[in-house]
């Protein structure tokens, strides 16, 4: 590897770090204090929570809110709590002073559409609480605001102190990012935010649907893999930020999180097929190519261990999502390193990915703090992958396409690719009445030293002779290409027919002095090739093919007149 990529991917995995320490909260923790409505546009609840465990999930309002209870409520550190998984209801107590004359209306949002089911109990100004309820597994009350996230409405006497208790429960994380909004600053912050997503899933898209028709225009199953896993992280995307959940009808909520639990699954194990099937694993190692077989299946066995937890799933957990993406990164950076073909920017898309997912999972297992920055994390993993995994797989159809049109042994272009090249050149000359010349090369004796000095060096010799026509095709429209065998063609656009046979008989005596060594040449002891060279101005009479067939009479016209010689046809 490089220095110049070796720091890149180093920064890279560097800059990810961030994610695991807290950023710098909104205002200072102040444990028993209320929020102070100070005319600030945005207030974050976290700093003021106070938690308290339910684990048998039995606890009613009035007893959270007595006397008894009020003292069990516990301060978490940090400005949003992130207790983990948890088969626990967790009830959230903050209180909000608003010192004002006037009373306030404000957004109590609760930024982690993948929860299950949250209740805001509001207090009214005559007594008693009103309750709100809102999740992605139940119906939202009426008065919740419509928005891919739970968005409560609270309004605030003036010169009032009041608690609002919260209760969460959830299959998925417990995680506890709620943040209190003027109804403007609200509107103009999720208005930000949709604009920035909808230019996300409108390229993701797009790109979906080019490798889509890719993979079946190319024949080509990267292309097929690759845009099934951008739907799949598509969608978890959509998933985690609300969208989804915003586009289904209400009656569909049940099937929310089986959903998301699929779509993980999914993810996984289409993002192993991915790498096999990109990497050709199997071709290299078959072992290694067995291992990740084994987890891209476990990554279909996954959706079942989620929905039905037994004491496995965290094992299971940890081999799939932790131990899984280590290995095939480390896969991907070996083949990166070994210099297998078009690994170098699929390594650096499946490190970043992986390091993003393996943050999320860390903070979704509760082993490290959440800050706002992790709303990022998995929008960050289908961005490298639009970027990476796109730089990667353009690259191997260009390869592949460069290959469909290269020698395999001499690197010049093939006979579909001389095809290819004359016909439109042909057509460009026609249109502007500019002579076409075509040189048509034959070695010498070729079997003869093949049998004197075996196959491998007769190969050595014709990509020497490559090396040379190489040369003399170097303006706009010339080709140099290997006809078949020992056969080679030059093609020289608006070239006229003396300077073409100048040309010839320069390549002819480039051959000659290369002094390869043929003895069993009866022509001299060195290899020499025939050249026959035609002109023609197209016209619409004629076409590409004829030109082709005269150069090859004019070669063989200089092998029966001696060889080692130029010969020039004009067609009639």
């Amino acid at each position: 590897m490089s220095g110049r990529w070796s720091r890149i991917i180093v920064v890279m995995a560097l800059s990810g770090l961030w994610l695991f320490f807290p950023g710098p909260a909104q205002g200072k923790t102040h444990d028993g204090l209320s929020i102070l409505l100070d005319g600030r546009s945005r207030y974050e609840v976290g700093n003021f929570l106070h938690l308290l465990e339910d684990p048998e999930g039995k606890l009613t309002m009035d007893e959270v809110s007595s006397p008894e209870f009020t003292g069990r409520f516990r301060r978490i550190p940090g400005s949003v709590p992130n207790l983990g998984i948890t088969p626990s209801v967790i009830w959230a107590r903050f209180q909000v002073n608003n010192p004002t004359d006037q009373a306030r209306r404000l957004y109590l949002s609760f930024e982690y559409p993948v929860t299950d089911s949250i209740f805001l109990f509001r207090p009214e100004p005559a007594g008693g609480w009103t309750r709100l309820e809102a999740g992605d597994s139940v119906p939202n009350s009426p008065e919740v605001i419509p928005h891919r996230y739970f968005v409560f409405p609270l309004n605030l006497q003036p010169h009032r102190e009041a608690a609002c208790y919260v209760r969460i429960q959830t299959t998925a994380a417990m995680t506890l990012p709620l943040t209190l909004w003027t109804p403007m600053a609200f509107l103009l912050a999720d208005h930000q935010k949709q604009i920035v997503f909808g230019l996300l899933f409108g390229v993701a898209v797009g790109f979906i649907i080019y490798f889509g028709v890719s993979a079946f225009k190319l024949n080509n199953p990267s292309c097929l893999w690759f845009a099934l896993y951008l739907i799949a992280l598509g969608l978890l995307v959509g998933i985690r930020e609300g969208f989804f959940q915003e586009l289904i009808p209400p009656s569909f909520k049940i099937w929310n999180n089986i959903i998301n639990v699929a779509d993980i699954g999914f993810l996984y194990f289409i993002g192993a097929r991915f790498l096999r099937t990109f990497l050709d694993v199997d071709s290299h190692s078959p072992k290694i190519d067995s291992v990740l077989a084994v987890l891209q299946w476990m990554g279909l066995i996954y959706i079942p261990v989620l929905l039905f937890p037994s004491p496995i799933t965290p094992i299971y957990s940890l081999v799939l999502v932790g131990l899984g993406p280590i290995f095939s990164t480390i896969v991907s950076i070996i083949y990166w390193l070994k210099g297998v073909p078009n690994a170098k920017y699929f390594a650096i898309g499946w490190l970043i990915g992986h390091l993003t997912s393996t943050i999320d999972f860390l903070r979704i297992s509760g082993l490290i703090p959440y800050v706002s920055l992790m709303d990022y994390a998995i929008p960050a993993a289908l961005i490298s992958s639009l970027i990476f995994f796109t730089m990667a797989v353009v690259q191997q159809l260009y390869t592949y396409r460069l290959f469909a049109n290269q020698d395999g042994l001499t690197g010049l272009a093939n006979r579909r690719c001389l095809d290819q090249v004359l016909n439109s050149e042909w057509r460009r000359n026609q249109r502007h009445l500019r002579p076409l010349s075509l040189i048509m090369a034959d070695v010498d004796f070729f079997k003869n030293y093949n049998d004197a000095y075996g196959h491998k060096a007769g190969d050595a010799c014709l990509i020497g002779l490559a090396d040379v026509l190489k040369n003399y095709a170097r303006r706009p429209g010339d080709l140099a290409a290997r006809y078949g065998g020992e056969e080679f063609v030059v093609l020289l656009s608006e070239t006229p027919a003396e300077e073409a046979v100048q040309i010839a008989e320069r390549i002819r005596e480039a051959i000659e002095a290369l002094h390869l060594p043929h003895k069993s040449s009866t022509v001299k002891d060195v290899v020499t090739i025939s050249l026959g060279v035609v002109t023609v101005v197209p016209d619409q009479n004629t076409g590409p093919d004829g030109l082709v067939q005269k150069a090859d009479e004019a070669m063989y016209r200089a092998k029966q007149t001696g060889r080692n010689r130029v010969i020039c046809s004009t067609p009639g």
